[in-house]
């Protein structure tokens, strides 16, 4: 069966049991999907009909389908809008446009399924009359890769500028440029956070773990990187700023796509630190020592990252701060 149908039923079969148990009784699912990824694997049929507790994906425990999608090839269903898409593949409108090539039919069918069981799962939550009150947050961990198993030559390499999944900025999977590590979060709480609002201030995926504990009404355990965004999200709270921290290291290069800056094409990564602090990001690549400066850019104003404001005297003062902060936040392993 298809990993993320997989998920998806065996997610709904938990909630449900958990519901069913009791309506009173919390219960807490993460829910990790591993498309898009390397391998790009596609469904075996279209997404069933409707959803919910009916409807959608079924886990049916019955040994050797225990799906109601465990039917059909194996790695063979593309979404229709995507196995006849075109697009312009050498710049010029006066060309008749070329099909989409295998390997992006793929990744758009993998993303189209994570929406498919997503929108099943809200819909359980709605049967079960839980929806109101249930906390949802949906993320991902990292901008978009370039990778792919697929064999070659069938398949061109799955190249992030395709659809420039990076948005307006520089970077991809692995970076530490805004395209590598900004990435949007939706929240849904009817019952507790206002919807229809847009919360530009920075926060980390180690921040949720303080949300769901004050969520909970329980204290978040004593040795814990975030701050809850609970008062941020309810409105009970303009701000609760903090410093965003990301440290990685990798060997090859920022891919030289022709939408990045040329100051970040094929630039070396190895050893590269982001800190956030309100709307200055500082960034270094390729790190020797802690004395090394930052890069600094005012990602508010600057997405891209085309100003290197690191000279500005007004900011030296942040440069130190920027050094100080990453030493006390990193933790070698």
């Amino acid at each position: 069966a298809y990993t993320t149908d997989l998920w998806t039923a065996a997610a709904k079969r938990y909630i449900a049991e958990q519901v069913q148990r009791s309506t009173d009784s919390p219960f807490f699912v993460y829910l990790a999907y591993d498309t898009p990824h390397a391998v790009l694997e596609v469904p075996t049929q279209a997404y069933p009909q409707g959803g919910g507790l009916n409807g959608g994906v079924q886990w049916t425990g019955e040994p050797g389908r225990m799906l109601n999608t465990a039917s059909g090839a194996v790695d063979s269903y593309i979404y229709p809008e995507y196995a006849s898409a075109t697009y312009d593949h050498d710049d010029n409108p006066a060309t008749p446009e070329t099909a989409w090539p295998k390997t992006y039919q793929r990744y758009a069918t993998s993303c189209r399924r994570i929406d498919d069981g997503v929108g099943d799962i809200v819909a359980l939550l709605q049967d079960l009359g839980v929806y109101e009150n249930t906390i949802i947050v949906f993320s991902s961990d990292n901008g978009p890769s370039k990778e792919s198993y697929l064999p070659e030559p069938e398949y061109v390499p799955n190249d992030a500028d395709f659809f420039n999944s990076f948005g307006p900025f520089d970077g991809i999977k692995r970076d530490t440029w805004e395209g590598g590590v900004r990435e949007p979060a939706i929240v849904s709480w009817p019952a507790r956070i206002p919807g229809d609002q847009v919360i530009a201030e920075p926060s980390a995926m180690y921040d949720w773990l303080a949300t769901f504990a004050e969520a909970a009404g329980i204290p978040e355990p004593a040795r814990s990187d975030g701050v809850s965004l609970l008062p941020l999200l309810t409105n009970e709270k303009a701000s609760v700023a903090h410093p965003v921290y990301v440290e990685s290291f990798n060997n090859r290069p920022t891919p030289s796509y022709g939408e990045f800056l040329p100051s970040h094409r094929d630039r070396p990564r190895k050893q590269m630190q982001l800190i956030r602090l309100g709307d200055f990001t500082g960034v270094r690549y390729d790190i020797q020592s802690a004395e090394d400066d930052f890069e600094i850019y005012n990602v508010v104003e600057d997405p891209q990252e085309s100003r290197n404001l690191a000279g500005d005297p007004a900011l030296q003062g942040l440069q130190e701060r920027m050094k100080k902060a990453v030493l006390r936040a990193r933790r070698p392993n």
